[in-house]
Protein backbone atom coordinates (compact mmCIF):
# COMPACT_ATOMS: atom_id res chain seq x y z
CA UNK A 1 0.00 0.00 0.00
CA UNK A 2 2.89 2.36 0.78
CA UNK A 3 4.32 1.86 -2.73
CA UNK A 4 0.96 2.71 -4.30
CA UNK A 5 0.67 5.98 -2.38
CA UNK A 6 4.23 6.89 -3.41
CA UNK A 7 3.39 6.09 -7.02
CA UNK A 8 0.25 8.24 -6.86
CA UNK A 9 2.25 11.12 -5.43
CA UNK A 10 4.73 10.87 -8.27
CA UNK A 11 1.87 10.84 -10.79
CA UNK A 12 0.35 13.88 -9.18
CA UNK A 13 3.72 15.63 -9.21
CA UNK A 14 4.23 14.78 -12.87
CA UNK A 15 0.74 16.00 -13.71
CA UNK A 16 1.32 19.27 -11.82
CA UNK A 17 4.66 19.82 -13.55
CA UNK A 18 3.13 19.10 -16.95
CA UNK A 19 0.27 21.51 -16.25
CA UNK A 20 2.74 24.19 -15.12
CA UNK A 21 4.86 23.69 -18.25
CA UNK A 22 1.81 23.91 -20.53
CA UNK A 23 0.51 27.04 -18.81
CA UNK A 24 3.95 28.64 -19.04
CA UNK A 25 4.18 27.92 -22.76
CA UNK A 26 0.61 28.92 -23.61
CA UNK A 27 0.39 32.11 -21.54
CA UNK A 28 1.53 35.32 -23.28
CA UNK A 29 4.72 36.61 -21.79
CA UNK A 30 4.76 40.00 -20.05
CA UNK A 31 8.48 40.14 -20.79
CA UNK A 32 7.70 41.11 -24.38
CA UNK A 33 5.91 44.30 -23.31
CA UNK A 34 7.74 47.60 -23.32
CA UNK A 35 7.04 51.21 -22.47
CA UNK A 36 8.05 53.99 -24.81
CA UNK A 37 9.11 57.22 -23.13
CA UNK A 38 7.61 59.91 -25.38
CA UNK A 39 7.54 63.67 -25.06
CA UNK A 40 4.26 65.54 -25.41
CA UNK A 41 5.02 66.37 -29.03
CA UNK A 42 5.98 62.77 -29.86
CA UNK A 43 2.84 61.47 -28.18
CA UNK A 44 0.63 63.90 -30.13
CA UNK A 45 2.39 63.02 -33.40
CA UNK A 46 1.86 59.28 -32.78
CA UNK A 47 -1.82 59.65 -31.76
CA UNK A 48 -4.72 59.52 -34.17
CA UNK A 49 -7.02 61.59 -31.89
CA UNK A 50 -5.72 64.79 -30.29
CA UNK A 51 -7.90 67.33 -28.49
CA UNK A 52 -6.73 70.90 -28.08
CA UNK A 53 -8.73 72.79 -25.43
CA UNK A 54 -8.59 75.72 -23.05
CA UNK A 55 -9.66 75.22 -19.42
CA UNK A 56 -11.79 78.09 -18.16
CA UNK A 57 -12.40 76.93 -14.59
CA UNK A 58 -12.02 73.88 -12.39
CA UNK A 59 -13.30 72.59 -9.07
CA UNK A 60 -12.11 69.43 -7.40
CA UNK A 61 -14.66 67.46 -5.36
CA UNK A 62 -14.85 64.03 -3.71
CA UNK A 63 -17.35 61.53 -5.07
CA UNK A 64 -20.12 60.10 -2.85
CA UNK A 65 -17.91 57.30 -1.46
CA UNK A 66 -15.05 59.74 -0.77
CA UNK A 67 -12.58 57.49 -2.59
CA UNK A 68 -12.10 59.40 -5.89
CA UNK A 69 -11.65 63.07 -6.59
CA UNK A 70 -13.53 64.55 -9.55
CA UNK A 71 -12.68 67.68 -11.46
CA UNK A 72 -15.91 69.42 -12.42
CA UNK A 73 -16.88 72.71 -13.96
Amino acid sequence: MEEMSRCLSRRELRAALLLFALLTLLTPSALGAHVAQLSGRELAAASSNVVVAVVEDRNVRWNGNADITLTVK
